[in-house]
C-alpha cells in the first residue's frame, strides 16, 4: 500500500488553513466571498473584523468581551456594547448601565439603567 499527498495551494489573495484556504484581516476580497473566517466581513474591497460582534487583534478578530473580563487597553472596541475597558483593564458598563448578572460574575450584558420618579 503506497500514500500518496497532494499538496494544495491557495489563490494568492488566500492563506492555506487546516481545512481550506482563507483571507486573513486586511487581505483583498474582491469577489466578496473571500472572508471566512468567523467574524470578518468583507468591506471596500477588504476582509476586516464585523465590530458589531469582534474586534482587531493583530490579523485576526476576536469576539468583544463581556463585563467584569479582563481586556486589552488598546483597541478600545474590545468590550461589548455600553462597556469600555477601564484602566484596571476590565470591561466595565458605560455610566447609566449595570451589569445585568452583577459587577462580580463575568457573562452579562451592559443594561440601560431604570429611573424611577416619584409621583406626588
Amino acid at each position: 500500500m503506497s500514500l500518496s499527498w497532494t499538496m494544495c495551494t491557495c489563490m494568492t489573495v488566500l492563506s492555506l488553513y487546516i481545512g481550506g484556504c482563507q483571507a486573513a484581516v486586511g487581505d483583498a476580497c474582491p469577489v466578496g466571498n473571500e472572508c471566512t473566517v468567523t467574524g470578518e466581513t468583507c468591506s471596500g474591497g477588504a476582509c476586516v473584523c464585523d465590530t458589531t460582534t469582534h474586534y482587531q487583534s493583530g490579523s485576526s478578530c476576536v469576539t468583544r468581551l463581556d463585563p467584569g473580563v479582563t481586556c486589552p487597553v488598546s483597541p478600545t472596541n474590545a468590550c461589548k456594547d455600553n462597556s469600555v475597558c477601564t484602566l484596571i483593564s476590565q470591561c466595565t458598563c458605560n455610566q447609566g448601565y449595570y451589569d445585568s448578572d452583577g459587577p462580580s460574575t463575568n457573562n452579562g450584558i451592559c443594561t440601560p439603567s431604570k429611573m424611577f420618579t416619584r409621583k406626588y
